[in-house]
């Protein structure tokens, strides 16, 4: 018997990288993989995840504050953590 072993990390992130200032609905993406969780996060303010939080695909709202920023995602299974 063998142990299952935590997920690997996600592929790239699709989605727009330019000319998001102040918008709301931009989509955001990675592959899916069944039976795993998404966790999103932002390291900057500004951009907020407003849509598919757990999920591998995202929508998110920009606000006049946003200049920059990193999105990252992790994939967990019952085993760990990309």
């Amino acid at each position: 018997i063998n142990r299952d072993v935590p997920p690997a990390t996600p592929a790239a992130i699709s989605g727009a990288t330019i000319a998001v200032c102040n918008g709301n609905g931009f989509a955001y993406a990675t592959n899916s993989v069944a039976g795993l969780t998404y966790n999103w996060s932002w390291n900057v303010t500004g951009a907020s995840i407003v849509t598919g939080q757990g999920s591998s695909a995202i929508t998110v709202d920009y606000n006049s504050s946003f200049v920059t920023g990193k999105l990252s995602v992790t994939a967990t299974n019952s085993c760990g953590t990309s």
